[in-house]
């Protein structure tokens, strides 16, 4: 008998994972059955990897219901509004939102840096998604290039800035998440 995937869902949330494949212990692909709304037939380990993948459907569909949807957050960039913060381009992916981590990509033009700051508040942990930056951690100057990332923990003062002559760009997280009133800017 075919069964809804967000009761299945509900179902299978408490299982832990098996080391095996990333699957989980009775052997099905917990993205297959959050993904897939609607009536699945059969449990996913009766098809193939490419039957699975290609039964999946859109992931917001009228029949998923609100447990599953809490699960899922989907934002999207281009529902974004850049915010010029002393010459920094910064869009925050989880503003106004009940989180516990916040995701902002930065966007550091040539030439602009960072004031000197530190949280009272969160660890942050800065990717470098392309380009380059120097960060100044206490007095200690790191370069960082694309790949590279680079932890602050709470308390520590830091800065950073683009020295080249292109653009770079940063996905920044805070751990718990970004509140403005608990950093502190020195300069």
């Amino acid at each position: 008998m075919p069964v809804p995937v967000a009761t299945m869902t509900r179902h299978w949330t408490g299982l832990k994972r098996s080391s095996r494949n990333g699957e989980w212990p009775n052997g099905s692909n917990i993205r297959y059955n959050i993904f897939e709304v609607g009536n699945i037939g059969e449990h996913p380990t009766n098809k193939s990897r490419q039957q699975a993948i290609a039964a999946r459907r859109p992931l917001l569909a009228p029949d998923l219901d609100r447990y599953a949807q809490e699960l899922i957050m989907i934002i999207e960039r281009a529902s974004l509004t850049a915010i010029d913060f002393d010459g920094l381009e910064i869009r925050d992916y989880t503003a106004e939102r009940d989180v516990s981590a916040s995701l902002a990509e930065v966007t550091v033009p040539a030439g602009v840096r960072h004031k000197r700051a530190w949280s009272k508040r969160s660890d942050k942990y800065y990717y470098v998604v392309d380009g380059r930056v120097s960060f100044i951690l206490d007095d200690q100057v790191v370069e960082l290039s694309t790949g590279d990332v680079c932890m602050v923990r709470q308390g520590a003062r830091f800065s950073y800035e683009n020295k080249t002559r292109q653009a770079a760009k940063m996905f920044l997280v805070h751990t718990p998440s970004f509140e403005l009133a608990q950093e502190v800017f020195e300069e």
